[in-house]
Formats: C-alpha cells, structure tokens, sequence
C-alpha cells in the first residue's frame, strides 16, 4: 500500500489531468483549503465542499478569495447531486469528508461519519464518470476500524473497490493511503507515477541504511547513537524535510 500520507498526492492528481485531460477538481472535506488551492495550481477550476461551518468559514478566508475556487458549506452528498447536474466534462474527485480518521469524532451531530458511498453513488450517475478520475483520502480506514470509528458505518475496501468496478471500466488500487480509481486506459499514469515514488525512496533509504550501518554519527560537534532515536534536535533523524535528511546523509557517507 506505501506509506501514510497526509494530504492529496498533487503530483499523481498533475499526471492524471494531463493524461486524462480533466477539466476541473471536485474535493469533498475542504478543511482550511489548503488541497483546494493546491488543486486549483493544476486546473482552472476547483469546486470544494465543506460540512462544519466554524471550519468552513476560516476556509473563505483562507482560499474565498482566489479565483477559480468554489467553496461550498453543506452534507457532501446533497451538494455533489446538485453540482454534478451544473457541470461538464471529465474531472478529478478527491473525497476526503469521513470523519475520525485522527482519532476523534470531528463530524456534527446527525451525519454519517464516512458519507463516501452516498458520495460514490452521486458520482455514478454523472455523465462523465466513466472518464473522471477518483482518490479516496485515508485509504488504511476503509481496511479495519480506526479510533472513534463505528465499523458498521464504514464500508470495507472492497465494497468500495467492487462498487467502483461496477459498470465503468475502472482500474483501482490502493497506494500510499489513498483508493485510487481511474479509467483502465489511465492505469499506466498511475504505475508510471507509482514507479517514480519508488525509486525516489529506494534512494533515501539507501543512504539512511547506510547511517545506519555506522556505530555513530556525528554532525554539528554533536554525536548520537544512531540505531536509536535521537533526542537532539539539531539531529538529522529529527529535521522533518525528506530533502535536508537527504543532504546530511551525502554529506555524511562521502566523509567517511
């Protein structure tokens, strides 16, 4: 399946307009815009749909003002089946409105905690679904009950997967924690972009197997072990970027 990730995979979504030549961006879940206007650097327009009005109003001020995007406050369902009737031509879909994926029940009282099949089923019947292009969020929820999850009201993987395969020719899989469903004719974008991941993270684990295998390691006049958590935080085990991890292990396998 890959990795957790937090956030749309924007370089998957950029792979998919262009091969797919998809038209806009539907998001449900909009939280604070922040995947709205990511989106919105990758197609003309973005529509977005919110449920919580406290988070949906600090969203507006966030992305309200940028052209292109769309924001809307409503049950995600309820808003899809009136969008899908106003616009035309193939487009990305990125779900993302089920709630408690962080450990606590974020959704209002009165809604379904995971809408993503009503979501799904709205998405059926627009007449460009067979050629729009479908990421699900959260991917590792739909495979076993996380915290605060009631399991009966979540689907399964494969309910989602055979209900997707049902009618439209799609191909669907699971990566980096997101349900990926496309037209089969776009499977290859999908494996081509899959394949560049892997290779771009054999290259990082390379160099940190090779930290690794070293009794110390020492940066900044400061030393740790390194088979175990270092709690310096000048320590490269602690920088969050991939990029500056990357840098200190090239620097440090071509001093020793």
């Amino acid at each position: 399946m890959g990795v957790v990730t937090f956030g749309i995979p924007i370089d998957l979504a950029n792979a998919l307009v262009e091969a797919g030549g998809l038209t806009g961006a539907i998001e449900t879940g909009t939280y604070l815009g922040s995947s709205a206007s990511v989106l919105r650097d990758i197609v003309p327009q973005v529509w977005t749909v919110g449920l919580r009005d406290d988070i949906y109003r600090k969203a507006v001020e966030r992305v309200g003002g940028r052209g292109g995007i769309t924001l809307f406050l409503g049950h995600s369902p309820s808003v899809l089946a009136d969008l899908v009737n106003k616009i035309e031509g193939p487009v990305l879909f990125w779900l993302d409105a089920h709630g408690g994926t962080f450990g606590g029940n974020d959704m209002p009282a009165g809604f379904k905690q995971c809408p993503v099949m009503d979501e799904l089923r709205v998405i059926s019947s627009y007449p460009y679904a067979d050629e729009s292009c479908i990421l699900i969020d959260d991917a590792r929820a739909f495979f076993g009950p996380m915290r605060q999850h009631n399991p009966d009201k979540w689907p399964t993987f494969l309910e989602i997967a055979d209900f997707l395969r049902t009618g439209d020719d799609r191909y669907v899989t699971v990566l980096d924690d997101v349900i990926i469903a496309v037209p089969s004719a776009l499977r290859s974008t999908v494996d081509g972009w899959w394949l560049q991941k892997l290779e771009e993270r054999h290259g990082l684990e390379a160099m940190e197997a090779r930290i690794l295998s070293l009794p110390i390691h020492r940066h900044r006049k400061l030393s740790c072990d390194s088979r175990a958590a270092c709690s310096l935080s000048q320590c490269a085990w602690n920088w969050p970027s991939a990029s500056t991890r990357e840098e200190f292990a090239r620097r440090l396998v071509v001093s020793q």
